[in-house]
């Protein structure tokens, strides 16, 4: 039995890895394809809209940076994925997972930016990979934090930001 779930450790764990490789060669391309390509039809109003979204995705995507630091109990001189308590207040009172949404926007946001098909693809990977290790993290979260974690999930939306201020509103 013990046998089994660790063959079963292993496989979601390669799986895992892969999705990772998959997402962080994603973002690259999508960067470098913001250099190397250009649209010959470039709307310049959407371009503008992009660079709007990609600033709200980057602060959404380094906020786990400050706020586990300061509330997640992280011991000095760790790094923030260090955190010992589950923090559900601030952004993660709106949203589980900050820093992964914050990915989605920008890759979202680079394809308003960028304009060109590549773009499109790789935004797509990037956001479905992005999603996918969202899901990935909770299982080890629930593992970490239990049914803490369990009623936070009902409380508050994976990634889902209309609804997560809705509901914050709401209380």
């Amino acid at each position: 039995m013990d046998t089994v779930k660790e063959e079963q450790k292993k496989r979601f764990s390669k799986i895992e890895t892969i999705n990772v490789v998959i997402m962080s060669f994603a973002y690259i391309c999508l960067f470098f394809s913001g250099l190397i390509f250009q649209n010959p039809l470039y709307n310049h109003s959407f371009g503008f809209m992009g660079w709007v979204i990609w600033i709200f995705g980057l602060s959404l995507a380094f906020s786990p940076n400050i706020v586990f630091k300061r509330r997640g109990g992280v011991p000095k001189g760790k790094s923030y994925i260090h955190t010992t308590k589950l923090v559900s207040d601030g952004i993660f009172g709106v949203i589980r997972h900050p820093q992964y949404t914050g990915g989605m926007v920008i890759a979202f946001s680079m394809c308003l930016i960028v304009q060109t098909p590549l773009t499109y693809i790789l935004s797509i990977i990037a956001m479905i990979t992005a999603y996918l290790s969202m899901i990935f993290e909770e299982k080890q979260l629930l593992l970490k934090f239990g049914s803490h974690y369990e009623n936070y999930q009902a409380d508050v939306p994976r990634a889902n930001l209309l609804i997560g201020l809705m509901r914050k509103l709401r209380k």
